[in-house]
């Protein structure tokens, strides 16, 4: 939103990005001071000077923000646009900041060929030459096919100018046969962006919960942590590195419950018609029982890639790799190798947003559970519809 006649330095350009960030994220408090201090030391920049004037006004300082717009007349000659726009600002009044729900609603049919996660190979054998002995799994522990249909609800709040906002979610899946794989969950979070001269900070934590069948499987808790540091990276571009602990607790596994410690990396690349966004992680698995294998270590990287190919139509693909190989015998005994499990989940869906807030996406998903215990190694194929409403986005 610049118009000013004279060429600008690179740090004001890059100040003037940092402020436009911090309005997308909700911290006006951080914009309004990138933009006083950018003034101060550019006084030509005019789209700091009407985007601190549009800041005071949502701030309800209707005494500051028509000081800034009068400067604007009388030191930029704006164009018609720009002063269309003051117009309409000074028409529409200073009502101040008020908070925001953001709300989806989303509902699936989906199918499935191995709802239950059965094994791929029927025969985990023991031992080895005369003293091998083959086991058959029972049909139970053996791919299942099965449709279900899901839902998803979202509210996420503004809380405070300052970005502080929460979030609520609720998710169901009920399968039309194997309803002992029903579940439903039910998470809440909070995050507080802050700022500290030219580092972002990002301070979040979560609660959730996760029925399975008719008895609570899950507890789960959260903190993380995200650096985003002063990196020389064109405006489209974000890197950020977290920290996080989980913890999960399982009341009907006794000794199964684990603590994580993970360490993350993301790059993304962000335009209105492509996005795409690289993530790879660290992560300790520490157990909190008895667990077979004990502890654990992993890593996972993840890749997603959004491409719009008109307003109506766009496509996504992502790719996930996790690995985690135990620090112990599984089993000693019975089955004497350290657990080593390489996941891969691949997905691509096709979106037509055929109606205003409305979206119809077609999704295939494809997981492939490799280990080197057969038992738990499985394949997973799914196809989903989706129908999904964002009521009040603009």
């Amino acid at each position: 939103m610049v118009w000013a006649l004279c060429a600008l330095p690179v740090h004001a350009e890059t100040s003037y990005n940092d402020a436009m960030q911090a309005i997308a994220e909700g911290s006006l408090t951080k914009a309004e001071q990138l933009l006083t201090s950018l003034i101060k030391k550019e006084p030509r920049h005019a789209g700091a000077w009407l985007d601190l004037a549009m800041l005071y006004c949502a701030s309800g300082n209707k005494a500051g923000a028509e000081r800034l717009f009068l400067e604007i007349e009388q030191q930029f000659a704006p164009p018609p646009a720009i002063l269309e726009v003051i117009a309409r600002q000074r028409q529409a009044g200073c009502l101040g900041w008020e908070a925001k729900n953001e709300y989806t609603f989303r509902f699936t049919r989906g199918q499935e060929t191995n709802a239950n996660q059965g094994a791929s190979n029927p025969i985990h054998s023991f031992g080895t030459g005369l003293s091998q002995v083959d086991l058959v799994l029972l049909p139970d522990y053996l791919p299942k096919p099965d449709n279900y249909r899901a839902s998803y609800f979202e509210i996420a709040r503004e809380i405070t100018p300052e970005g502080l906002a929460s979030v609520v979610q609720v998710q169901t899946r009920h399968y039309d046969t194997l309803l002992q794989f029903n579940s439903n969950s039910v998470f809440w979070g909070a995050e507080l962006p802050l700022a500290w001269r030219q580092w972002n900070f990002k301070n979040s934590a979560a609660v959730g919960w996760m029925t399975l069948g008719d008895r609570l499987y899950l507890k789960q808790q959260q903190f993380q942590f995200e650096i985003r540091p002063p990196v020389l990276l064109p405006p489209e571009w974000l890197a950020s590195v977290a920290a996080g602990l989980k913890k999960f607790t399982y009341p009907t596994l006794p000794g199964f419950d684990a603590n994580w410690r993970e360490v993350k990396a993301t790059l993304g690349y962000f335009q209105p018609d492509f996005s795409a966004q690289l993530s790879t992680s660290s992560v300790q698995d520490l157990q909190a029982g008895q667990r077979p294998g004990g502890d654990r270590h992993g890593n996972l990287t993840a890749l997603g890639v959004r491409k719009a190919w008109s307003p109506e139509w766009s496509s996504e693909i992502g790719f996930q790799r996790q690995k985690w190989v135990g620090e112990r015998l599984y089993s000693p005994g019975l089955i004497d190798v350290l657990r080593q499990q390489h996941t891969q989940t691949k997905r691509i869906s096709l979106n037509w947003s055929y109606a205003h807030n409305q979206v119809l996406i077609l999704e295939y998903k494809h997981v492939k559970n490799d280990e080197n215990i057969s038992i738990f190694g499985y394949r997973n194929k799914q196809w989903l519809l989706h129908w999904q409403w964002l009521p009040f986005a603009k």
